[in-house]
């Protein structure tokens, strides 16, 4: 019987990718291949064409300066057949330049919908649209946009008896959003675009097509246009289900792993290793380098900036958070836990860190880590009795230990289940990255990894099984934690494609999961505006997962760059304030962690130097009772728990401003 459904499992996911079982069903778009000898229908303002017809609407301060038709028309630019559509906006921007007067988020120097109603849709029935587009190039700032829009059927925000409709429902309709944002690849080559949407009761019609708008410039091509009713449960596998619903496609191959580390290849040296700047460590860069040289004849080079590391090079990080710049950065990316608290005092860290962010691709980092000068002369000690040489060549394999060896208490292996607060339903990412990947960066036990592993499976298999999921809070740290888990072993390949392709869902997920204001965030779009808690919440969970993707599979999809932009463009507002837009308790502490973590992630020190960290911990410190607790404002329903990693204590205000600054005042 499991062969049967093996079999059957991938006879339905070729179907699915030749198009043999939805190619079945009809296309509903007439002239979808723009191949008759249709006329375009140009018509001013917002209204909408005629039933059965290719529309054009367009609307900006160029009117009477171009003519509509040299802006969309037929060309021989097709993917099939003779003909395609064709909108150049060349003329409409002709420098290619973008100024923030050209860019509005309310009135843009033009938009251009190119549409067809569609009618006699079946209410609750589902809809498979395909779009085809071609994108020779983007001619804007930093080509980070804009958009080719899918245009989905109108969704009412209230049902005939006026009720709200229930969220499940409205993945692609939060805040009356019509719009499904495209960033089309432009390399030149048509690439397939899908959408999956479940129909409402009085839907009856679908108007579908593209949405141009500034600050495009350039020329996209379309063709061959597709909307079929299909049976997903029959014609799709869950994953494509899971993914056409956020306008994406799985990935077919996971990226490949780089799980050793090879410090000395022929007697050659392939690595580096980087001390702090300080006197008491030098002599342990020189004992590591001495152990690989007298094993390979490899001399090492010995280096405390992170700018001398030779391009490319494998890099020994000597130190704490505390101490080297190198391993801060990874221990706020969380990719390994080594302060003065972690792993303690005389206790230490020897921790492989694969292709961390920030870093180039391929280049592994071993962390050799102490709490203390004791426990870092301890690590290097170790870390030398582990080395070995094949001649005179000299990899390492992955290194998770943690001395005091350290486990979890029997009642830590399970994470807490709750619907609301700083604990976690099974329909949550932080199961994984709150709970576990804590708890794995502390021990480097194998066991606490299969525990993340499947608690992340189980969450997987919660999505697909209810795709209208929307993972909203406490979850923003997933991309962090499976970039920092993925080369773990207990992941077989399988595992970590599907994982990879839930958090693709995630990340599309972002813009939609109770986020207000995405729009306003292109880049430059807002200018001097501190944030708010579900802006941000949305948009660092965008930022951690779209730097994942962009970094492995940067190719398959230019809405990655789009998003790493917003997130960019956001927090950088914010990096000029100490408090966000809102004042409560809940609000101004929350806003402010999920700003740190892109502040930090990135390595961005904007925040602190500009005081802006000072003047937030000495607020904190103002407001706080003696326990770290949020004494007054609004909404500080957890802010009294004390729970440690949570959002409503000091651990993200007053440490870091004494980690910054070096203030004795914020020792409190």
């Amino acid at each position: 019987m499991e062969l049967r459904n093996q079999l059957l499992s991938l006879v339905l996911t070729s179907l699915f990718l030749t198009g043999g079982a939805l190619s079945a069903a009809e296309n509903l778009v007439t002239n979808g291949g723009f191949e008759a000898e249709e006329e375009l229908v140009f018509t001013g303002g917002r209204r909408a064409g005629p039933a059965g017809q290719w529309t054009v609407r367009m609307w900006g301060d160029w009117v009477g300066k171009v003519a509509k038709s040299d802006i969309v028309s037929y060309s021989t630019d097709a993917r099939t057949g003779k003909r395609a559509l064709s909108i150049d906006t060349t003329a409409l921007n002709p420098s290619g330049k973008i100024t923030d007067d050209f860019r509005s988020p309310r009135n843009p120097k033009y938009t251009i919908f190119v549409t067809r109603k569609i009618e006699g849709i079946k209410p609750d029935s589902w809809y498979l649209a395909k779009f085809r587009i071609k994108s020779p190039g983007i001619a804007v700032d930093e080509g980070l946009e804009y958009i080719v829009d899918l245009q989905p059927w109108p969704l009412k925000t209230f049902g005939p008896e006026g009720k709200l409709r229930p969220l499940w429902k409205m993945i692609h309709a939060w805040e009356r959003r019509l719009f499904l944002p495209q960033y089309p690849i432009a390399d030149g080559a048509y690439h397939e675009y899908v959408f999956l949407k479940q129909t409402y009761k009085e839907n009856d019609s679908i108007e579908i097509g593209v949405r141009i708008r500034a600050p495009w410039t350039g020329i996209i091509s379309i063709d061959d246009v597709e909307l079929r009713q299909v049976d997903p449960d029959r014609d799709m596998t869950a994953m494509e289900k899971f993914l056409a619903m956020r306008a994406t496609k799985p990935l077919r191959e996971v990226r490949k792993l780089n799980r050793e580390t090879t410090l000395v290849s022929g007697g050659r040296a392939k690595g580096a290793i980087l001390v702090p700047d300080d006197p008491a460590y030098a002599p342990l860069g020189r004992q590591i380098a001495g152990r690989i040289k007298k094993l390979t004849g490899a001399d090492l080079p010995i280096v405390s900036k992170l700018a001398d590391v030779p391009e490319g090079a494998q890099i020994v990080a000597v130190g704490s958070m505390m101490k080297n710049e190198l391993v801060g950065r990874l221990h706020f990316n969380r990719y390994v836990e080594i302060d003065a608290l972690s792993p303690g005092p005389g206790g230490y860290v020897i921790w492989t860190v694969a292709e961390p962010y920030g870093l180039s691709k391929k280049q592994n980092v071993i962390v050799v880590g102490g709490s203390d000068l004791t426990g870092q002369k301890a690590a290097v000690k170790d870390f030398c009795s582990m080395l070995s040489a094949e001649g005179n060549t000299l990899r390492l394999p992955l290194l998770h230990k943690v001395f005091p060896k350290k486990t979890i208490p029997d009642e830590e292996r399970e994470v807490p289940r709750k619907s609301w607060g700083y604990k976690w339903d099974r329909n949550r990412f932080s199961g994984f990255s709150n709970w576990y990947l804590s708890r794995w960066l502390a021990t480097g036990d194998l066991e606490v990894a299969r525990l993340a592993r499947d608690e992340i499976m189980k969450v997987a298999d919660a999505y697909l099984e209810n795709p209208y999921i929307q993972t909203q809070w406490c979850s923003y740290e997933v991309g962090w934690a499976w970039d920092a888990m993925e080369e773990v072993p207990v992941f077989s390949d399988a595992d970590r494609l599907k994982v990879s392709n839930i958090l693709l869902g995630y990340m599309h997920m972002r813009s939609q999961a109770g986020t207000s204001g995405w729009s306003r965030m292109e880049p430059r779009l807002a200018k001097d505006q501190p944030t708010w808690n579900h802006q941000a919440k949305g948009l660092v969970g965008a930022y951690t997962t779209a730097r994942y993707f962009n970094r492995y599979y940067g190719d398959e999809d230019w809405r990655y760059k789009n998003y790493l932009a917003a997130a960019g463009n956001c927090f950088a507002q914010q990096a000029k304030y100490s408090k966000p837009q809102e004042n409560s308790a809940n609000y101004w502490l929350i806003t402010m962690r999920f700003s740190l973590a892109y502040y930090l992630g990135e390595w961005d020190m904007t925040f602190f130097d500009n005081d802006a960290m000072r003047r937030y911990a000495e607020y904190f410190v103002m407001v706080c009772d003696n326990k770290g607790g949020i004494s007054g404002f609004g909404d500080a329903y957890y802010c009294y728990t004390g729970w440690k990693g949570g959002v409503g204590i000091a651990d993200w205000a007053v440490p870091l401003g004494f980690w910054w600054y070096k203030d004795g005042r914020m020792l409190w």
